[in-house]
């Protein structure tokens, strides 16, 4: 996983039906962890993932439009 300059991952753990589920964020320190998940109540599901964007690759503009013709039909 490729990091921004000056943040880190953090691994966050939850339980759901009996069985332990982890996560990953990105935060500054380990102070700004601890805030982003104490505001996870209010987060939103917002979908599936179904693929990453290259950011600075040639080929983004194809997958940015089979997302847009994926969701069109979702």
């Amino acid at each position: 996983m490729k990091t921004l300059k000056g943040w880190k991952w953090y691994v966050v753990e939850y339980e759901h039906d009996g069985s332990n589920w982890t996560f990953d964020i990105l935060a500054r320190d380990d102070d700004d962890a601890s805030r982003r998940v104490e505001n996870l109540f209010n987060a939103k599901l917002l979908g599936q993932h179904v693929a990453t964007i290259p950011a600075a690759s040639g080929i983004s503009l194809v997958v940015r439009l089979m997302c847009w013709v994926r969701n069109l039909f979702a």
